[in-house]
């Protein structure tokens, strides 16, 4: 057996808005590949990168945007189906795909024949929550990052 000790950067963040404390653990494997486990309130979201375009997982974070992080971090989808609307629409209160299914005929009448590729969608909560914490992420880094410089320009 073989056992390697790697060098992982462990972030905590607290006292943010709206949001419980987070913890950030990122592994630099070399410049350009790395990976990143975030943690809050009990869920945890997990990604690896091989090909960066050099650099550190913080600086990459740093520029790459919520939405490609957000896929490569998680499963969640941006929006969810609107029942409400939907309920308002065809005048029958659905709650679930699975109420849908059932109500198929009141569907069709109220968006045609191909209902299923324009039911109504409205921005998923997982998803915002999602992307508030790779803010709150991307901002620490920031933060850490620009330390990093002022030291190294005051070393110099």
């Amino acid at each position: 057996m073989k056992t390697d000790i790697k060098n992982t950067r462990t972030y905590k963040l607290d006292n943010l808005y709206r949001l419980d404390p987070i913890t950030v653990y990122v592994e630099n494997i070399e410049p350009g590949k790395g990976s990143i486990t975030i943690k809050c309130y009990g869920e945890a979201w997990t990604a690896y990168w091989g090909a960066m375009s050099g650099g550190s997982i913080e600086e990459f974070i740093c520029r790459a945007s919520n939405e490609c992080l957000a896929f490569y971090l998680s499963d969640i989808k941006s929006t969810i189906t609107d029942f409400e609307k939907i309920s308002e629409d065809i005048n029958y209160k659905v709650e679930s795909d699975f109420e849908l299914g059932l109500n198929t005929h009141l569907l069709i009448d109220a968006y045609g024949d191909e209902f299923f590729n324009c039911l109504p969608e409205v921005q998923n909560p997982e998803y915002v929550y999602l992307c508030r914490i790779i803010d709150a992420v991307r901002e620490a880094f920031k933060s850490q990052l620009n330390k990093q410089k002022e030291k190294n320009s005051n070393d110099n």
